[in-house]
């Protein structure tokens, strides 16, 4: 009786949990938009504000700049993956992972060995521990990694998680 009780609280939990999502990401979309306004007015780059969010930690202002500077498409590539690789950090940072991790189904997602810690971060707070540590471990090999202890540390939890 209990489990047939708490199918459908579960059901309702993954539909609102969706919901949200869509509605964040348009949220997202709409303040990008306005993000670009304000740049263009203040003539600084989107990837320098979202920096200066990010620094001062305020990853979600930060990914709706980033998120804005990748509209961009004169962006070459090497700009275009340190911005998405930006973005990536900053949901995480937000913790949105689910959005961190679907930033990585693009063809166009960073790939770079730092954009490896960030994937496994985003897996593991999806709850996929076991492609996390995959992810992690490979950047652990790296010892002059700029997010090397903190990998470290992460590797540690999502072992512990993965039981």
């Amino acid at each position: 009786m209990l489990c047939g009780e708490i199918y459908p609280i579960i059901n309702v939990y993954h539909f609102l949990h969706r919901l949200l999502r869509v509605f964040t990401n348009r949220l997202i979309c709409t303040l990008a938009v306005l993000a670009v306004g304000g740049a263009i007015c203040s003539g600084i780059s989107l990837e320098e504000e979202g920096r200066k969010a990010l620094k001062e930690g305020i990853p979600e202002v930060a990914a709706v700049r980033f998120k804005a500077a990748l509209m961009n498409d004169s962006l070459d590539a090497s700009a275009r993956e340190r911005v998405g690789l930006l973005l990536v950090e900053s949901w995480v940072r937000a913790g949105q992972f689910e959005s961190a991790w679907e930033a990585f189904d693009d063809a166009r997602a960073p790939s770079g060995q730092e954009a490896r810690f960030w994937k496994g971060l985003a897996l593991a707070g999806c709850g996929r521990f076991a492609q996390a540590e995959q992810e992690l471990q490979a950047y652990a090999t790296l010892e002059k990694a700029p997010y090397h202890d903190e990998c470290l540390i992460s590797l540690a939890r999502v072992q512990a998680n993965k039981g």
